[in-house]
């Protein structure tokens, strides 16, 4: 059951930078300066707004009342590990890769495909 406790803004925000492709290092931008970005990368990717994972009352933002906040942070995990893992840290993969602007992934299999024709 989802509670009022907060995260650690820093160490969600560093997860996401890095899934979005945001460079954190030597740019001096900290966490603060790449929240806004990030969260406009993931409305897209998403095709929602605010609301979809925040609480509506903009005071209570930071807020864990959501659930979907909570998954959220687990495929933004996910996400950065498979960067970590397949690409070496580059950021390949992000939020957009399977959403294609749904808030459910779209999978290959419900996508038409055309098998290439028989070689000759």
């Amino acid at each position: 059951m989802p509670t009022g406790r907060t995260t650690s803004t820093r160490s969600t925000v560093a997860v996401l930078a890095a899934v979005v492709g945001l460079a954190t290092a030597g740019c001096g931008a900290g966490p603060a300066d790449l929240m806004q970005p990030s969260m406009q990368m993931m409305e897209i990717s998403l095709g929602v707004h605010c609301v979809y994972c925040h609480d509506p009352d903009a005071t209570k933002r930071d807020l864990d009342t959501n659930p979907r906040k909570e998954v959220a942070r687990g495929m933004l995990r996910m996400v950065d590990e498979i960067n970590k893992t397949t690409f070496k840290g580059q950021a390949v993969v992000n939020c957009y890769t399977c959403h294609r602007g749904d808030t459910h992934p779209v999978s290959v299999s419900n996508r038409r495909y055309d098998a290439p024709a028989p070689k000759p």
